[in-house]
């Protein structure tokens, strides 16, 4: 009578529970089609409710998988001396297939540490596709041993522990993918049903199915909350990020030209003169003026004036390379900065800035030209090479203006 009792009330547990499931997701579906329309909501269905941004996913899939054998080279030392210690106390009761398991499973274990620690330590930026294989059926071989090993205790002593810690674990420990996670419990539950008549009376055995049903569909519902709260953590630290960077850029930039701006110029060039130092090759500095500025604000205005200033900041960019630095020194003066260039390579790179901007900025009023000093920095400060660059800078202009001397 107590097994009826239990029996029934099992089953009115799981009506109740697939009742409210089922009203949940008929509560969802509408909120979700409000919110975010008829086609993401059914991309959001099919993507077992958890969508992964497709410009992160890849990332996303590395960072849990490493954080993965993470967990697992630290899951496996201790499951090694957990089995170790249960074949040692119960070595007198322990059945032959119980002792091979066990084995099977201390031995697996060890050789598959060493490939753990590994990728731990030397696959961080770079874990492929053959580690998260790897992973995945380390995964379902410890699934599959608690399975077995569940059943000789159903055998033996009529309980479930192993099933119940293996299923929780995992999904407490590892980020599982929606899709993985409902495939290993779904096939380790179908294992266990498949083989549960061999080991189990037919009293108890739809006991066994009920009770393996719950756990897994509990141990999956975890798995899934667990991973997706990751997802969520993972996509707000990836906000606060960009959020940080860009943040970052408005305070080096200039507002105006959006290159740098005249305090991050000097940071940059006082961290490529330290270079010198330690062997590095001396970077080169240009210091520009825009020739007859003041003519151009007083005679068209300022705003004509700060068109000048932005399109002369565009042919700079634009003529510079990629390791090269371009700033706004302040008013119509730029600097332009060569790291680890010599003084011939940046007389011409600085020849090709200011034949850009004089044939690339002529107006039917006026024509655009800039004057330069270029040199080779020395290890002295950042204020004297300054001082030497913009030197140079005024003898460009007694000259003649429009030219680079160096």
């Amino acid at each position: 009578s107590n097994n009826i009792m239990l029996n029934m009330v099992a089953c009115i547990i799981f009506i109740i529970n697939f009742n409210t499931n089922f009203l949940l997701f008929m509560i969802e579906y509408p909120c979700l089609f409000y919110e975010y329309g008829r086609r993401r909501v059914v991309r959001k269905r099919f993507s077992m409710f958890t969508k992964i941004p497709s410009d992160l996913k890849e990332a996303f899939i590395k960072h849990y998988q490493y954080e993965n054998y993470n967990r697992l080279a630290l899951f496996s030392f201790f499951v090694v001396i957990e089995e170790i210690a249960r074949v040692f106390i119960n070595r007198s009761t322990i059945t032959d297939r119980h002792l091979l398991l066990n084995l099977i499973m201390i031995f697996s274990i060890l050789a598959l540490t060493p490939f753990a620690f590994h990728v731990k330590n030397h696959c961080k930026e770079n874990i492929q596709w053959r580690h998260a294989v790897i992973m995945n059926i380390i995964i379902f071989l410890i699934m599959l041993w608690c399975v077995q090993m569940t059943l000789i205790e159903i055998r033996e002593a009529n309980n479930m522990n192993t099933f119940t810690l293996g299923a929780f674990v995992i999904a407490a420990l590892a980020f599982l993918h929606p899709r993985f996670s409902a495939f290993l419990y779904g096939t380790t539950l179908l294992l266990f049903c498949v083989q549960l008549p061999l080991y189990s009376t037919i009293h108890f055995f739809i006991d066994h199915v009920i009770d393996a049903t719950f756990i897994s569909v509990i141990a999956f519902s975890l798995s899934h909350v667990i991973f997706k709260l990751k997802l969520e953590v993972y996509l707000d630290h990836k906000i606060i990020e960009e959020n940080n960077k860009a943040l970052f850029e408005k305070t080096i930039r200039d507002p105006m030209t959006n290159l740098y701006n005249h305090k991050y110029s000097l940071e940059i060039l006082e961290s490529e003169l330290l270079k010198i130092p330690q062997g590095h090759p001396s970077p080169c500095l240009l210091f520009l003026d825009i020739d007859h500025f003041k003519r151009i604000n007083d005679n068209y205005g300022h705003s004509v004036g700060d068109t000048t200033l932005v399109n002369v900041a565009d042919v700079i960019e634009k003529s510079i390379r990629e390791t090269d630095f371009a700033g706004r020194y302040g008013g119509e003066e730029f600097v332009v900065i060569f790291p680890e260039t010599t003084l011939e390579a940046a007389s011409k790179l600085s020849e090709s800035i200011r034949k850009n901007i004089a044939n690339s900025l002529r107006t039917p009023n006026f024509s655009i030209t800039v004057s330069g000093g270029l040199i080779e920095c020395s290890d002295g400060t950042v204020d004297q090479n300054i001082v030497a660059a913009d030197n140079l800078l005024y003898k460009a202009k007694k000259f003649g203006r429009n030219r680079i001397v160096s």
